[in-house]
């Protein structure tokens, strides 16, 4: 299990700096490095039903950070245990999309 971001904040379940996990689909760490790509994020559980889609083909901000909060796509906090993200980033001048997937443990306070 990857360690993602030992910041987070409360209303942050998964935060990935596209600059700093990224970089192997960028191909760079530096600044702008994220521009011309697009994200679509689906977080599934541990048995592989979809329960929310925090990105949906959206062009990546220049700050590069990617949060997802915890959400169901029916706006409720998911329950504690492991959910699997699945990152697909789309550059516009690439035919074929990178994927990437991290695990996520959810845990409340």
């Amino acid at each position: 299990v990857k360690k993602i971001d030992a910041a987070l904040q409360k209303e942050e379940v998964f935060k990935l700096d596209f600059y700093e996990y990224g970089h192997k689909v960028a191909d760079s760490k530096s600044a702008g490095a994220a521009a011309g790509y697009r994200v679509t994020m689906n977080v599934y559980t541990a048995d592989g039903m979809l329960i929310a889609t925090p990105y949906d083909n959206v062009e990546i901000n220049e700050s590069g950070l990617l949060i997802w909060n915890g959400q169901s796509t029916i706006g409720k906090h998911v329950e504690i245990g492991v959910y699997i993200a699945i990152l697909e980033f789309v550059h516009k001048n690439a035919l074929v999309p990178i994927r990437k997937s991290f695990p996520i443990a959810v845990l409340y306070d």
